[in-house]
C-alpha cells in the first residue's frame, strides 16, 4: 500500500516574487565600540516566514556571515567573523533582519565595505527565495494567520517595522 503525504500551502504560494535588496537604501551599517550592527531591509519578503520559525532568518544570517569570510579571504584577511542573529521584523511585503559582529575597531572600515559588497551577491537573495518556498509546504496553521505585523526579537521584545535604525554609514 501507498500512502500519500499531503502538506499545507499557504496562500499565494504560486505568486512567490523574488527577493529584492536595495543595498544602498535597505542595508544600514553602524558601528558601537568594537561591534557593526545591521539592518537589511528585504521587499517580496513576508516576514511570516522569518518570525514564526527563526532557524530561518539564522540561515539567513548564517549565509551572509558565510559570504562576509568568503569577501575578506579574497580581499587578504585570514581572521572569520562571525554575524550573529538579533531580530526579524516586518510584515506580509517585507522583513528587516538585524544582525550583530563583533569586530575589533580598526577593521571595521573593512568589514563594512565586505558587508556592502555581499549584500548583492546572488546567494543571499537565493538563499532568502529558498526559505520562502520551502515554507510554503509547511504543515503549520501559523501560516495561515490573517495577521499583517510579524515580529521576533531574539531578546523579547517586538518593534514596529519601520522602526528607525541609524547609520553611519
Amino acid at each position: 500500500m501507498v500512502s500519500a503525504v499531503t502538506t499545507k500551502r499557504r496562500r499565494n504560494c504560486d505568486a512567490i516574487l523574488s527577493a529584492e535588496i536595495d543595498c544602498e537604501n535597505g542595508h544600514k551599517i553602524s558601528t558601537d565600540m568594537d561591534k557593526i550592527l545591521g539592518s537589511l531591509l528585504v521587499k517580496n519578503c513576508s516576514s511570516r516566514i522569518f518570525s514564526t520559525d527563526i532557524s530561518l532568518s539564522e540561515g539567513v544570517i548564517a549565509k551572509l556571515s558565510s559570504l562576509l569570510n568568503e569577501q575578506l579571504f579574497r580581499n587578504g584577511s585570514k581572521d572569520e567573523q562571525n554575524i550573529s542573529f538579533l531580530k526579524a521584523i516586518g510584515n506580509e511585503t517585507h522583513t528587516r533582519f538585524y544582525y550583530s559582529c563583533i569586530v575589533n575597531k580598526e577593521y571595521h572600515t573593512e568589514i563594512k565595505a565586505a558587508l556592502r559588497t555581499i549584500c548583492k551577491d546572488k546567494g543571499l537573495h537565493d538563499t532568502i527565495d529558498e526559505y520562502q518556498r520551502s515554507s510554503c509546504n509547511e504543515d503549520s496553521s501559523i501560516l495561515d494567520s490573517s495577521s499583517d505585523d510579524y515580529s521576533h526579537d531574539s531578546f523579547g521584545n517586538t518593534k514596529q517595522p519601520d522602526e528607525e535604525f541609524k547609520s553611519d554609514s
